[in-house]
Formats: C-alpha cells, sequence, structure tokens
C-alpha cells in the first residue's frame, strides 16, 4: 500500500492509521513510502522512525522504497520527463494499493493519486526532477506551475507503465479544515471514500465531491485553478485514465 507518513508538524493532515488497519490486514500489505527532502524524512533510518512515531507500524510491515537505492524508470512520450526517481524496491511488489487522504485546500496542490504516484512516489531526486519538470535532480528548483503538473503527470505515466494493470486508487475525504485561505471555503465534514482502477476518475470524482459544497459555479473554477487541477488534463491527455466517471455507491 502506498501511503504518505509525513511528519510530526504535519501530523494532523495525515490518514489515521486505524482507518488502514483493516484493509492492511484484509490485504497482507506492506506499506511503502519513498524518502523525502525534510530532516524526518530524508533517509530511510529517521524515516523509518518517523513512521513509528505516527503509528503506521502497528497497521502493518513498513518498506521504504530506497532504502537501499534508487531506479530510474522510463517515461515514455514525456513532457519534460525522460525517466523518474523511485526507489528500488518497488521492483518488489506485483499489487500496490495508493491510499491517500485527500485534501482539496490544504496546499497550491491538491492531495489524490496523482500526487501518490509522483511526487509522492519518488525519492528526494525524482520529487526535484518533477518540480523543476527534468531540469534539476539535486535540490528544489521550482518549474512553472504548468510545467510541474505536466511533470506529474510524466511521473503517474511511469509508474503505471512499471506496475501495467497492477494499481489501485483510494481517495479518503474526511473531515479536514480549510487553511489555504480560498474566499468561501468552510470546514468539510466526512465525505466518504473513493475508489477505482483509474486515477484520473479517482481524482476527479474527489474533486468533484469536495469542490461540489459551492454551488457558485464562479467560486469552483477559481478553486480549481487555484489547486492545480490541470494535472488531470494533461494525464488524460497522455491516456492515463479519464476525467469521465460513474459513481457506484457501496454501502
Amino acid at each position: 500500500m502506498k501511503v504518505l507518513f509525513g511528519n510530526q508538524r504535519d501530523r494532523a493532515k495525515m490518514i489515521d492509521p486505524a482507518l488502514l488497519k483493516p484493509i492492511a490486514d484484509e490485504l497482507h500489505a506492506t506499506l511503502i513510502e519513498s524518502n523525502y527532502m525534510d530532516s524526518a524524512r530524508s533517509n530511510a533510518a529517521a524515516h523509518l522512525a518517523t513512521a513509528k512515531s505516527l503509528g503506521y507500524d502497528k497497521v502493518a510491515p513498513i518498506d521504504i522504497l530506497d532504502a537501499e537505492k534508487e531506479i530510474a524508470i522510463p517515461v515514455h512520450n514525456g513532457y519534460h520527463l525522460r525517466n523518474f526517481i523511485t526507489g528500488s524496491h518497488l521492483a518488489d511488489y506485483d499489487t500496490l494499493v495508493s491510499i491517500v487522504r485527500f485534501k482539496g485546500h490544504n496546499l497550491q496542490r491538491y492531495i489524490g493519486a496523482t500526487k501518490n504516484l509522483s511526487i509522492w512516489l519518488g525519492t528526494a531526486r525524482g520529487a526535484c526532477q518533477v518540480h523543476s519538470a527534468g531540469v534539476v535532480t539535486d535540490y528544489y528548483h521550482p518549474s512553472s506551475p504548468k510545467g510541474t503538473s505536466e511533470s506529474m503527470a510524466d511521473a503517474v505515466s511511469a509508474a503505471l507503465d512499471y506496475k501495467k494493470g497492477r494499481w489501485v486508487f483510494i481517495n479518503i475525504i474526511n473531515a479536514l479544515k480549510p487553511v489555504d485561505g480560498c474566499r468561501g471555503t468552510a470546514d468539510r465534514p466526512d465525505l466518504g471514500i473513493v475508489a477505482s482502477t483509474d486515477p484520473i476518475a479517482a481524482d476527479r470524482a474527489a474533486l468533484d465531491i469536495v469542490y461540489g459544497l459551492t454551488s457558485d459555479p464562479e467560486l469552483r473554477k477559481e478553486w480549481e485553478r487555484e489547486h492545480s487541477v490541470d494535472v488531470l488534463d494533461y494525464a488524460e491527455r497522455k491516456g492515463l485514465g479519464s476525467k469521465a466517471y460513474r459513481l457506484q455507491k457501496i454501502d
């Protein structure tokens, strides 16, 4: 199960480990994640200690994908990237479940399956690739918002191609206080869980549910512009999925 452990500072924004336990038990899962640029997750030992301090070790075994080395997986017909850097342990898994706490009003870029398969699946160097639209791998160098969105789509395509037909995507849309300053936002209630084998449909459905909390079409467009929803357009153009979907309620 590809998750984000986060750190103590952002603990309130992360998935409650208790929500992961039932599905992890059912799947006999391992929780997988890559190192990142902050000190709490900059190396495997620190990252594992952080995950344990947050209670994720009580859910399932934990594997830091780049604990040993990195691999560069190919990007076909990329907007900017020719390859995407992730951890070598990704090769060890045949079936993968992306599971995230969906966020639409907390960071500039909404958080869903596309981020979990790009910036968060990449190692620190892979994240730098995406942020910089392939310009650098050794330090954070932001590209234009369009360049970053296109590069996220490139990384998602690499992940999907590398484990073709072996991904499932789950977005948990539970109560979260908006902190982005967008006008018209309010505390979000528990809204449910979206699951799909299509990452673009899963994210589009979650976005529609969250941004559908307003009946003002102009305000909704403003929210979508603010949170870089355009990554779904670039991903759809690459054939990674469809923004069209049909919701089927499961009780």
